[in-house]
C-alpha cells in the first residue's frame, strides 16, 4: 500500500462524517414526520404545549441529536434526559 498524505486522509474522513450526518438527519426527519409530528399535533389540539417521548427505539445518539436539531430549527424547545425527549412549543 502506498503512503498517502495526511490532507488526503483528512478529506476522506471529512467526507465520511458529512455522509454520516446527512444519513442521520434523514433518519431523524423520517422519524419526526412519521411518528412525532402526529403526536405533537394531537397534543396541541388538546391545548397542551409539550410532549414527552421515550426514544429507546432510536439506538444511535447522533440520530437523537439530529432530531433535536431539526426540531429546534423549526422553533421547538427540546431537552433530552434519561432516554426521554421533551418537546415544547
Amino acid at each position: 500500500m502506498e503512503i498517502k498524505y495526511a490532507h488526503e486522509m483528512a478529506a476522506i474522513a471529512k467526507d465520511i462524517r458529512t455522509a454520516k450526518r446527512a444519513k442521520d438527519a434523514a433518519t431523524a426527519r423520517a422519524y419526526l414526520e412519521e411518528n412525532l409530528m402526529k403526536d405533537i399535533e394531537d397534543h396541541a389540539e388538546k391545548g397542551e404545549n409539550y410532549l414527552s417521548r421515550c426514544l429507546v427505539a432510536i439506538e444511535d445518539e447522533a440520530v437523537k441529536e439530529a432530531l433535536k436539531n431539526i426540531l429546534r430549527n423549526y422553533g421547538y424547545t427540546t431537552s433530552y434526559s434519561n432516554g426521554v425527549l421533551t418537546v415544547r412549543w
